[in-house]
């Protein structure tokens, strides 16, 4: 992921007005879901004496635990409506929280090790680059003009 890496998630409130994610785009790059207690429609499995009472997939359990309408899947924005909490037992439950790449990155910015990872790296791409330029200048320059 690079620090202007696109969002994939869409935010909207229950009106279907957008919400802003930490990000250039406005985008979410993460979502994390908690799922709320189950709804009437939802059947979870009891538990197997450990903390996940789902089945081998993931795909099959999400109903049991999501709550209806989220989008599973997709090859552009997701978009997510997020609802406030209610009593009202066939209302959305779930609790959801997101990420914006500027989270990402500005939590890596405040690590001591993060601009020495980043000097190093650079460092290296330019010692690569400046080796083949050294060995074979004109040819790579016209194969990657």
């Amino acid at each position: 992921m690079n620090w202007d890496s696109p969002g994939q998630f869409g935010l909207l409130d229950p009106a279907g007005r957008s919400l802003q994610a930490a990000s250039g785009d406005g985008m979410a790059v993460a979502i994390v879901f908690s799922p709320g207690p189950p709804r009437s429609s939802q059947i979870r499995p009891p538990t197997r004496g450990t903390s996940c009472t789902g089945s081998d997939s993931a795909a099959a359990d999400l109903s049991h635990y999501l709550d209806p309408g989220h989008a599973r899947a997709g090859s552009g924005v997701i978009e997510i409506t997020l609802h406030p909490a209610t009593l009202d037992d066939e209302a959305p439950n779930d609790l959801a929280t997101w990420i914006g790449i500027d989270d990402v990155f500005d939590a890596l910015r405040r690590r001591r090790d993060h601009a020495s990872h980043l000097d190093a790296l650079l460092a290296r791409s330019a010692n690569a680059l400046a080796g083949r330029l050294a060995a074979s200048r004109t040819e790579w320059l016209a194969r990657h003009a």
